[in-house]
C-alpha cells in the first residue's frame, strides 16, 4: 500500500501523520471472519466448533479544560467478549450477546478504570461481507428499545472489521476455538428431578420463577439425545 507522508513541525514537537490515497485503499477480504463462520458450521448435536468474538467501541469528545464539570470531554470507551454462534438465515453469519466491560461515560467519569457492567451485553452479528451490527443490552433487552446499528467495515490485516460512526472507531474480531463434545444432556428422570428441585426454590430471590422451571423441563425432554 502506498502512502503520503505529512510532517507538520509545532515548537519543538514534530507530528507525524500517515494518510492514505483514497484511490489505493481497498478493503481486503476478511479471511478470519469467513474461516470462522465455516468452522461454527461444523457443529453438530455432538461436537460444537465454538468462535469468540471481541467488540470494541470507542467515542472521542473534544475537551474544555475549563469546564467546571468533571470528566467532561473524557473519552468513553467500551469492550466486548463472549461466545457466538452460526445463524444461516437471511446469510450464512454469526450472532452473540458479548459480556460489556466500559468506563462510565464522557460526563462522569472520576476514573479511567474499564469495569465489567453484569446487567449489560452487546449483542452483535457479524456478516462476512464486511459488515456488523452491534445492539447495546440490559437484563438482555435493547437499552431504549434502539434497534441494531449496522456497521460498514473495513477488514484490517484479513483479521478485523474496523468501522467508523461521527465521532467513534468500532472494530470486531473473532477467535475460533478447539472443538470440545458437546455434554449429554438429561433425560426424563433427570430431567423430572431437576424440575422439582427448581420448583422448590421458586419463592426464593434470584431463582427461576415456576413459569422458567417448567420451560427448562420441557428444552431437556426435547433435546435430540433424549430420544
Amino acid at each position: 500500500m502506498k502512502y503520503r507522508i505529512v510532517t507538520t513541525i509545532l515548537t519543538t514537537t514534530s507530528v507525524w501523520a500517515i494518510i492514505a490515497d483514497p484511490g489505493i485503499l481497498q478493503a481486503e477480504e476478511c479471511t478470519e471472519i469467513s474461516n470462522a463462520i465455516t468452522w461454527a458450521k461444523q457443529s453438530n448435536p455432538k461436537i460444537t466448533h465454538p468462535v469468540t468474538a471481541y467488540f470494541t467501541k470507542h467515542t472521542g469528545y473534544i475537551t474544555n479544560p475549563n469546564s467546571s464539570k468533571v470528566g467532561t470531554g473524557q473519552d468513553y470507551c467500551w469492550y466486548a467478549v463472549g461466545q457466538v454462534q452460526i445463524n444461516l438465515k437471511p446469510v450464512e453469519h454469526l450472532f452473540g450477546d458479548l459480556q460489556l466491560y466500559m468506563n462510565s461515560g464522557n460526563t462522569s467519569n472520576l476514573s479511567n478504570d474499564i469495569v465489567k457492567k453484569p446487567t449489560s451485553t452487546v449483542g452483535v452479528e457479524i456478516f462476512p461481507d464486511g459488515t456488523f451490527t452491534y445492539q447495546q443490552k440490559l437484563n438482555g433487552k435493547s437499552v431504549g428499545g434502539v434497534p441494531p446499528i449496522k456497521v460498514t467495515a473495513t477488514c484490517l490485516g484479513g483479521a478485523l472489521l474496523t468501522g467508523t460512526r461521527p465521532n467513534e472507531v468500532i472494530t470486531v474480531g473473532v477467535r475460533q476455538d478447539p472443538q470440545r463434545l458437546v455434554p449429554p444432556p438429561l433425560c426424563p428422570e433427570d430431567c423430572k428431578s431437576d424440575r422439582d428441585d427448581c420448583l422448590k426454590d421458586v419463592n426464593k430471590p434470584g431463582y427461576p420463577s415456576e413459569k422458567e422451571c417448567i420451560q427448562m423441563y420441557k428444552v431437556c425432554l426435547a433435546h435430540p439425545q433424549c430420544h
